[in-house]
């Protein structure tokens, strides 16, 4: 099985033999991303987004949920959403959600609206947000 070629090869288990004296508890997920651009512009933010689907949800309507993604978020320049690999150590989180917006203020904005619209397919939900520093005054 490919997928299972995949989150066994050894850059993966590498990861997690180097890392592991130092967790608690770790997940891992592998997205194929639909399309992304080569960097990000300084200032930009990007978020993150892993969802784990409630167990009753049947599989096209994990389909229309990822459409119905991929057109809630306003303010973006890029959204790339995708279904997990098959992994046993994902632990159940199988949609993952990555939204570039042109600053941090403009994440705020689509919130509400993305929570609004899909939290009664969702059983959980994990959220990183990070920002592209600005360059300093010393590196003009």
């Amino acid at each position: 099985m490919k997928d299972k070629t995949y989150n066994q090869h050894p850059e993966h288990l590498s990861v997690l033999k180097n890392t592991q004296p130092l967790l608690d508890d770790f997940m891992v997920v592998d997205f194929l991303s639909d399309g992304s651009r080569d960097s990000l512009k300084p200032g930009s933010a990007m978020r993150v987004t892993l969802l784990k689907l409630k167990e009753d949800l049947v599989e096209h309507e994990k389909g229309k949920l990822v459409e119905e993604l991929k057109g809630q978020f306003k303010r973006t320049e890029e959204i790339s959403v995708g279904e997990s690999l098959p992994n046993e150590m994902s632990k159940g989180y199988s949609i993952g959600v990555i939204v570039v917006y042109p600053d941090l203020e403009a994440i705020d904005s689509d919130a509400e609206l993305h929570k609004s619209k899909v939290k009664d397919f969702i059983e959980s939900e994990m959220v990183v947000d990070y920002v592209v520093p600005l360059p300093s005054a010393a590196e003009h």
